[in-house]
């Protein structure tokens, strides 16, 4: 996510980037499988790494990136309340807040138009919206100490957890080694790389079946990619920055097997004007399989979809499980989700005309279609 808004590079510049990881047990005794193991296990994604650097820096970085456009946070600030103003109409400057600072305890009254509910579990806005909390809550207690370390510990580079009977990181502690087998295996979720979103009406709905190992709701996997007539190295993540923008991505396979599919789904999509509007919030990449040739004209003899990038050694169609002989074509969401997957093929534009319809009016008008 940070890679796709720009702020993964400003951050690695910063930080510590651990990639090992190591247990001891009560008795020092080094016990693999343990503790923060499952963060050796990460794929599909160039950062591999758990990414250390203090939240004061990170929060730095963020906050000069907002101030690029535009954007001044004010902190420290409390929300005490709100109120909903009933004769303005959705959409409208609707919301009433008023905010208090920390140190000064000065209130200030904010007009919005949305609130967001982004603070933490205990957070205001659900508790004062009276939306219920799913889940459980603890009583126990967190510590986290910033400081320089002088250690005779083996492995001091690693992110380690260090068990003891009666105190410190409990959580692998002997009598609690299945909570180690439990932090593997939400390894995925943990990481944010697993998460899953179910269907729905809008964002995200599934229209074909049997195209891909990765569906509608699935992060789309980050991939090596060539680009056309220098050959350099990109990543499929990298060429799809998150600015509020769907992309259409068309892995065509190998372009001599499907160019009888591959020419069935331009002629259906040249009728599609609305899909090439530069207003709309869509782009287009085309992916072939095989290395890349002097002229992408050539080889698809006519012009391409979008920007073009060959996947040289077949890692990226293999990832995604598509059929070198059929191609597939994927809607990514702004956010790197897979929004959906059709068949490359003329029944390609029905089926993304059905998914933009959902949230994007006046189609049928290039100068009327909007979010």
């Amino acid at each position: 996510m940070l890679d796709q808004l720009g702020l993964a590079e400003q951050l690695a510049q910063q930080c510590f980037a651990c990639r090992q990881t190591v247990n001891y047990d009560r008795n020092g005794k080094e016990v693999p499988g343990r503790g923060w193991s499952f963060m050796e296990e990460m794929k599909d994604t160039k950062w591999d790494f758990a990414l250390v650097l203090r939240q004061k820096y990170q929060e730095d970085i963020f906050r000069q990136a907002l101030r690029r456009h535009g954007i001044q946070l004010d902190a420290p600030y409390t929300l005490t309340s709100f109120e909903l103003i009933d004769a303005v109409a959705l959409g409208g400057f609707r919301i009433l807040a008023t905010i208090e600072h920390r140190d000064t305890k000065a209130k200030s009254v904010v007009k919005c138009r949305y609130l967001v509910g982004a603070d933490g579990g205990k957070s205001f806005v659900r508790r004062a919206m009276k939306i219920p909390f799913d889940g459980s809550s603890t009583e126990d207690k967190w510590v986290r100490i910033d400081g320089v370390v002088e250690t005779d510990m083996p492995k001091p580079r690693s992110y380690a957890a260090i068990e003891s009977p009666t105190h410190g990181n409990v959580l692998w502690a002997d009598p609690n080694e299945v909570l180690g087998l439990v932090m593997k295996e939400a390894a995925t979720f943990s990481s944010g790389l697993g998460i899953y979103y179910e269907p729905d009406t809008c964002l995200t709905f599934s229209q074909s079946s049997g195209l891909s190992s990765i569906q509608a709701g699935q992060r789309a996997p980050d991939v090596p990619l060539q680009k056309p007539a220098t050959f350099e190295a990109t990543r499929l993540q990298t060429e799809t920055p998150n600015h509020a923008t769907f992309y259409i991505v068309v892995f065509a396979g190998e372009v001599a097997q499907t160019k009888p599919s591959l020419t069935a789904f331009t002629k259906a999509i040249s009728g599609a004007k609305w899909l090439f509007d530069s207003k709309l919030p869509v782009q287009w990449l085309s992916v072939l399989a095989g290395p890349g040739g002097p002229s992408t004209f050539e080889t698809l003899e006519g012009m391409p979809f979008g920007r073009v990038f060959y996947d040289e050694d077949h890692s990226a169609h293999n990832r995604y499980d598509i059929d070198l002989k059929k191609g597939t074509v994927f809607v990514f969401r702004p956010d790197g989700w897979v929004g959906t997957l059709v068949e490359m093929d003329e029944s390609a534009v029905g089926k993304l005309k059905k998914y933009f319809s959902r949230f994007l009016v006046g189609l049928e008008s290039l100068h009327k279609a909007k979010l």
